[in-house]
C-alpha cells in the first residue's frame, strides 16, 4: 500500500526491507558465490523500480530498498567485471499483465479491477512519452537483453529503465 512517510512504522520497515531488499541480497549472494566458486561467467540481472529513480510521494521506503539494489548491482559490477560477470538493474515502470493473463492470488494483480478504473489507467498511460504502460513482456525482453549475448558482453553495473520514458519525465 502507498502510504506518506510519517504514516509507515518500523516494523513496516521491516517487513519491506525483508521482501524488496534482503531477498535479492539473499539470492545475488548465492547466485554469485557459486559462480565465483566454479569460474563461471556471465550476468546477473536485479529487479529494481522506477521509483528508484524519482522519488515519488507515498513510495520513500519502497524507492530507497530499490535504489540499493541499483547501487548493490553498481557495486557489485566493479568488484566482479574482472571475473567475467556483468551485474545490471532492470526498473520497471507501471507493468499491468494482459486481460488474459492469469495471475495468483495473492497479487496485487488479482484486485486490479478495484484498485484502479479505466478512466485511471488511461491517465497513467496518457501521462507517459510512450502513451502506454507496460506489459510483462516489456519487462522479460529487457531482462533477456540484460542477460544475452545480445548486451554485447560489456554491459555491466547499468540501470535500465522499462517505463514508457516514465522516468526521463520532471
Amino acid at each position: 500500500d502507498l502510504m506518506f512517510f510519517t504514516q509507515t512504522t518500523p516494523e513496516l520497515w521491516q517487513k519491506l526491507i525483508a521482501l524488496n531488499f534482503t531477498s535479492n541480497l539473499n539470492c545475488t549472494h548465492s547466485v554469485l558465490e557459486v559462480m565465483l566458486k566454479n569460474k563461471t561467467k556471465g550476468s546477473i540481472v536485479s529487479l529494481s523500480s522506477d521509483a528508484s529513480r524519482q522519488g515519488e510521494p507515498r513510495e520513500a521506503v519502497y524507492g530507497a530498498l530499490k535504489a540499493g539494489i541499483n547501487s548493490l548491482m553498481k557495486s557489485l559490477a566493479r568488484e566482479n567485471g574482472r571475473f567475467g560477470i556483468r551485474c545490471n538493474a532492470v526498473c520497471p515502470g507501471v507493468t499491468i499483465p494482459e486481460e488474459d493473463d492469469e495471475v495468483g492470488a495473492t497479487s496485487m494483480w488479482a484486485k486490479k479491477d478495484s484498485m484502479f478504473t479505466e478512466e485511471q489507467f488511461a491517465a497513467i498511460a496518457n501521462a507517459l512519452p510512450l502513451k502506454k504502460v507496460g506489459r510483462p513482456n516489456d519487462l522479460a525482453n529487457a531482462v533477456l537483453f540484460m542477460a544475452s549475448n545480445a548486451a554485447s558482453g560489456h554491459v555491466t553495473g547499468q540501470v535500465l529503465s522499462v517505463s514508457g520514458g516514465y522516468s526521463m519525465i520532471g
